[in-house]
């Protein structure tokens, strides 16, 4: 259907009110955005808050024209009949007004008239600071299509500096507004924390919050939607991801830590995750073999292979273990690198230190000042390990003989439900003596 039969003609009147500010000078420009350029439209105020230079008239009130309210006596004396000024150059020699067309001062308003296509600006306004003038855009015949509005922007200046405005806004009465922007733009970038060498070839977990999934700790939870690997520079960039939805993200990397990520993207938002892993040390802990334990699980809970396991404990294969055995876990010492936002303060407290001054002694500095963030931050006592599908911190303190709330998640990541970690997420488990010695201090 051809545009001029879609459109529907409007007229209309928007009124606004404009303080003085009483600096050197006060403009106003108008800027309209509508197809129809050739439309004329009005701005009327009240006579007389423009300055109007004619010479008879400048000398007829003693050379000083003063401000509206106190104008209006003018009015009636001076433009009745009303003052009619047309063509560009006569307006703006008597007014100072650019590109309007028309100006008629009467005796209790004056009417600017001008083109939608051209930017009117009306400087030297003259208008009290504590009485605001009432003004009014006034547009007798416009029309509008369905996909392009009427817009017209009053912008305000004292001085030259941008103070306010508002915007005079029609639109086709089967005008719809689009859908909603539903996607998101999401980078990942993963590092090395001491080099901040790219790693490349490297799984990062996508996880998605379903409100359908049932957990003992309430409705809804994460489940794992997807597995992505970055790129030859250590990133993957989705331009087009689903928003408003809760995610987590984790890297699987054993042998190496890092803080995973959970967050709710905006619709069109940008994205960026740093995520810095660091090498950690081999250790030992005794544990116990439980009933329900496999040599697959218990591989994927200390990111060790099996067969490390067995060697060494001098085992030949999984048989040789059964419930209550005990043996020498592998897995890894606890340490960190600390993230943006974060602060010895809480890590003291998120581990459990008694004080500033039992950190800096295990990882022998005279004080945390000392540290240079090229050295991990050493947690004595804590051991990290690899949350596998299904587990809570309830059930890893239970594996280890511990009392509930001793084990925890790395770093300061929102969980929906705080003892379940996201799939292999990092979690650190103190030794018995370490409980037995802090114990106070577990929230």
């Amino acid at each position: 259907m051809p545009k001029n039969e879609t459109a529907f003609v409007w007229k209309g009147e928007h009124t606004f009110q404009i303080i003085g500010t009483q600096h050197h000078e006060d403009t106003i420009k108008i800027v309209a955005d509508s197809h129809q350029k050739e439309a004329r439209v009005s701005l009327i105020l009240p006579t007389l808050s423009i300055t109007y230079a004619d010479m008879a008239f400048t000398n007829a009130i003693g050379g000083v024209q003063e401000d509206y309210p106190y104008s209006q006596k003018y009015g009636k004396k001076f433009f009745d009949p009303p003052v009619v000024i047309s063509g560009e150059k006569e307006i703006e020699n008597y007014t100072w007004i650019r590109g309007a067309n028309k100006v008629t001062i009467g005796p209790e308003q004056t009417e600017i008239e001008w083109y939608l296509f051209k930017k009117l600006v009306i400087p030297r306004l003259r208008i009290d600071r504590k009485k605001p003038a009432e003004a009014m855009i006034r547009c007798k015949s416009i029309s509008i299509d369905v996909d392009t509005p009427l817009k017209i922007d009053v912008l305000q200046f004292a001085d030259g500096r941008h103070i306010g405005g508002v915007r005079v806004e029609k639109r086709h009465p089967d005008w719809k507004p689009k859908e909603p922007e539903k996607r998101y733009d999401l980078t990942i970038h993963v590092s090395d924390s001491r080099t901040l060498q790219p790693m490349a070839e490297r799984v990062v977990n996508f996880f998605r919050w379903d409100e359908k999934t049932s957990t003992p700790y309430g409705a809804g939870g994460f489940v794992k939607a997807e597995q992505k690997y970055t790129d030859g520079n250590g990133t993957v960039h989705d331009p087009a991801r689903t928003s408003n939805i809760l995610e987590a993200i984790t890297v699987g990397i054993m042998g190496r830590a890092s803080v995973a990520k959970c967050f709710r993207a905006l619709p069109g938002q940008i994205v960026r995750h740093e995520i810095r892993t660091w090498a950690l040390e081999k250790t030992k802990r005794d544990y116990t073999w439980a009933s329900k334990d496999t040599l697959d699980s218990i591989a994927g809970l200390t990111g060790i292979k099996g067969a490390e396991i067995l060697k060494t404990n001098g085992l030949g294969d999984s048989g040789s273990v059964k419930a209550g055995s005990k043996i020498s876990l592998p897995c890894y010492a606890a340490s960190y690198q600390m993230e943006r936002g974060d602060s010895f303060e809480w890590l003291i407290r998120a581990f459990a230190y008694e004080n500033s001054e039992e950190l800096s002694r295990v990882n022998n500095l005279i004080t945390l000042a000392e540290w240079d963030g090229k050295e991990n931050i050493r947690l004595p006592g804590w051991h990290f390990f690899y949350a596998r599908k299904g587990d809570s911190l309830k059930l890893i303190d239970s594996l280890f003989n511990l009392p509930p709330g001793s084990s925890r998640t790395l770093g300061r990541v929102h969980h929906p439900h705080a003892p379940i970690p996201f799939e292999s997420e990092i979690i650190a488990v103190p030794t018995e003596e370490f409980v037995k010695k802090h114990i106070g201090s577990f929230k």
